[in-house]
């Protein structure tokens, strides 16, 4: 049996963007190791620290944060590590990258390798980006937050953090995401109290924030209009973003839409969407977006938008 002191990396680095911390930070173990069974044992009594520098042959880019970690009981947590472009790196270029520790006397080890992302601001690409909703309601179009670069190309940065934060206005709902493989996250449950407009910045380490101005309109401006008089249509100016007006007798249902403007839903006693309407106990399966589903278990209505199926609010 041959008995080394050595280092072992027992999370390894990853989540790395130009400008900001790792999301996830690397932990070391110093102990022994039986180069026979290769069973390690972590060392607690030892004494001294780690550093952590670039991996070899790397370019590029430099660290930041605490480098050097002192070893407790034989780990060594690092907490706030970072990454910052150099003076070649005007571009900010997408890159491979490693870590490497270093101990006295000890071997020199190196993480996993990794990808440095060029993301460096966030984008609202709602479609359409929502400008109002009613005050005390979930929003009725949700927020969808891009990572982008300074090109405006969509970056697929995953695992990390986005928060909303609101000016003018309470927020409520789930104001914090996990950005997914594609690089954006959905904000869907965002409601307001109180104010007539409010300011949503949303931000994540390192990047430039979104901000999105939404007026905000009390609930009971939400109600129907109505005529009685034949050939009386709702005009721009009428009617609300999402307020609906009723023309009794030629049976049509108009609902505005976020800029204000009617659109005929129905007329004429015949239904005119386009969208598909179904009801279950199950979501329909290959939704189309628009397409509307009635869930017989909780009796609300669901819109399908992007990706998920949202509450409808009327």
């Amino acid at each position: 049996m041959a008995i080394i002191k050595t280092l072992k990396i027992i999370t390894h680095p990853q989540g790395a963007r130009y400008n900001a911390t790792l999301s996830t930070q690397p932990v070391i173990h110093v102990g022994d190791l039986d180069t026979v069974t290769n069973d390690f044992t972590i060392d607690t009594a030892y004494v001294g620290s780690v550093l952590v520098a670039e991996g070899p042959g790397n370019t590029g880019y430099n660290l930041s944060g605490t480098l050097t970690k002192t070893f407790v009981s034989g780990v060594a947590t690092f907490t706030n590590v970072g990454i910052v472009p150099d003076n070649t790196n005007t571009a900010l270029d997408i890159s491979s990258a490693s870590l490497s520790f270093i101990t006295t006397n000890l071997n020199v080890i190196t993480s996993n390798t990794f990808q440095i992302s060029n993301a460096s601001k966030l984008v609202v690409t709602s479609s359409p980006v929502p400008t109002t909703t009613t005050l005390g309601r979930v929003m009725q179009i949700p927020v969808k937050v891009q990572f982008k670069d300074v090109d405006n190309n969509n970056i697929p940065l995953s695992g990390i953090s986005i928060v909303a934060s609101a000016q003018g206005a309470t927020m409520s709902g789930t104001t914090t995401l996990q950005s997914g493989v594609s690089g954006f996250v959905i904000f869907t449950q965002l409601t307001f109290s109180g104010g007539s407009q409010v300011v949503v910045t949303f931000s994540s380490p390192g990047m430039t924030s979104a901000v999105l101005t939404i007026n905000l309109i009390p609930t009971n401006i939400i109600k129907p209009r109505r005529s009685i008089v034949v050939g009386d249509a709702p005009i721009v100016g009428d009617i609300v973003p999402f307020e609906i007006a009723i023309n009794i007798p030629d049976k049509q249902l108009w609902v505005a839409d976020q800029t204000g403007t009617p659109i005929l839903i129905a007329g004429g006693g015949t239904h005119v969407a386009t969208n598909n309407f179904s009801s279950g106990a199950t979501a329909p399966t290959s939704p189309a977006q628009g397409d509307r589903w009635v869930n017989t278990t909780d009796a609300v209505q669901y819109t399908y938008y992007q990706t998920a199926w949202i509450q409808f609010n009327n």
